[in-house]
């Protein structure tokens, strides 16, 4: 896997039971979303969804 071209929107997601879990926009989101792992807020600026 590459990164992104500059200038690129980038986002990511967790999925887990067929869900969205966790979903994060920008530079660093893969890094959030994994950090985000299911419990709490997570870091950066995941967002998960309940």
């Amino acid at each position: 896997m590459r990164a992104a071209p500059p200038g690129a929107e980038v986002t990511a997601v967790r999925v887990a039971a067929g869900r969205i879990v966790a979903r994060a926009d920008g530079r660093g989101a893969c890094h959030a979303v994994a950090a985000a792992g299911g419990t709490g807020h997570g870091a950066g600026s995941a967002t998960q969804e309940r």
